[in-house]
């Protein structure tokens, strides 16, 4: 899935650019021009990964959240409707807590997505992060390619492992519930 990111990281590199790019452009149009920055400058490239990563994940998310909307069987939402259920208390009554082990699963998708976040940094900064931009995976390959400490990387390797393994531990364990079934 590598080339997805890169095509991606290309896509909002146009999108983010100082001069004509589109998001500057809709910025000065609605008068906040002063807003309008330098995206991708080390002081700023945190915030521009919000919403990259946000429309990245989404699609994806999105499936998954259909799929298991889709497997709720009608019959419950129609009792609720002759019970009085307003659509918003459906949601959160009905749809919510069956779809909830789907909504664990997608929330550990993006940790472990954020946690592997190589790619998009790495094209981002031109292949030289600095200190400040730096995340797990990217000082990582730079201990072992560019300085040749592949001990640290190696290190690095196993705490981004232990990272992740307990994070996703952790988050299951607080997402969750009794299985709700129909």
């Amino acid at each position: 899935n590598i080339l997805g990111q890169v095509a991606a990281s290309l896509l909002w590199m146009h999108l983010y650019h100082p001069q004509g790019g589109p998001v500057n452009a809709i910025l000065t149009g609605l008068g906040l021009g002063f807003v309008g920055d330098a995206w991708l400058a080390q002081e700023n490239l945190y915030w521009a990964l919000v919403p990259m990563s946000i429309w990245a994940a989404a699609g994806f998310n999105m499936i998954l959240f259909l799929a298991a909307m889709e497997s709720i069987p009608q019959t419950v939402y129609e009792a609720a409707e002759i019970d009085g259920a307003s659509p918003w208390l459906q949601f959160w009554t009905i749809t919510m807590p069956l779809i909830w082990e789907v909504l664990s699963i997608s929330i550990v998708f993006m940790i472990i997505g954020g946690m592997k976040a190589f790619e998009v940094i790495w094209l981002l900064t031109n292949q030289s992060p600095t200190s400040d931009n730096h995340v797990i995976g990217t000082r990582m390959v730079q201990a072992m390619f560019e300085e040749f400490h592949v001990g640290e990387a190696t290190a690095i390797a196993v705490i981004l492992f232990m990272i992740v393994f307990f994070g996703t531990t952790v988050t299951l364990r607080l997402m969750r519930r009794e299985t709700v079934e129909f």
